[in-house]
């Protein structure tokens, strides 16, 4: 226990912040970048992927020269913002009034069919499995040539922070 108060605790000067899990609006938003045939909760991908490609550099092996796990993830979150600036939005979306609009992840998943190997070019497909009323799940594929190397899933939710009021989820 302190005495004399001088070690207390001090307040954030930060403001808070709220979050509000977005609907209506910005499934609407999101239906005019999107493109046709996205169906909502389970309806099947868009039959059209967007597809870019990746180089595998060292920093992306591990010792056994093998490309690390962890550099699929850090992949497809790279991949996802090059698909959302391709329709013309953003992950993380700034209002001059202080509204800011982002994509947090609620889950996302990776498996690994095949090795791949330091300077590698892996072709990477994004499709959009579902659109929810206010969640996004992304489909990857990963490939080297002919071969599959991993598939991953991520869902994310679209959220409004509102700065100066206090945080909720």
């Amino acid at each position: 226990n302190v005495t004399g108060g001088g070690d207390r605790a001090r307040p954030s000067r930060r403001p808070d912040r709220r979050v509000v899990v977005h609907s209506a609006s910005v499934r609407r938003d999101l239906e005019q970048v999107l493109p046709q045939g996205v169906r909502q909760r389970g309806g099947p991908a868009m039959s059209v992927a967007f597809t870019t490609t990746r180089r595998v550099e060292f920093a992306d092996t591990d010792m056994a020269g093998l490309v690390h796990f962890t550099t699929y993830y850090r992949m497809m979150e790279s991949v996802e913002h090059e698909f959302l600036r391709s329709l013309g939005t953003s992950v993380l979306n700034r209002d001059d009034d202080g509204r800011t609009v982002s994509w947090p992840r609620l889950a996302a998943e990776c498996e690994f069919h095949a090795p791949a190997f330091f300077e590698d070019e892996l072709e990477i497909l994004v499709r959009v499995a579902s659109l929810g009323r206010s969640s996004l799940v992304l489909k990857y594929e990963f490939r080297r040539g002919d071969d599959r190397i991993a598939s991953g899933r991520m869902k994310t939710v679209c959220c409004e922070i509102q700065e100066g009021e206090s945080l909720l989820a």
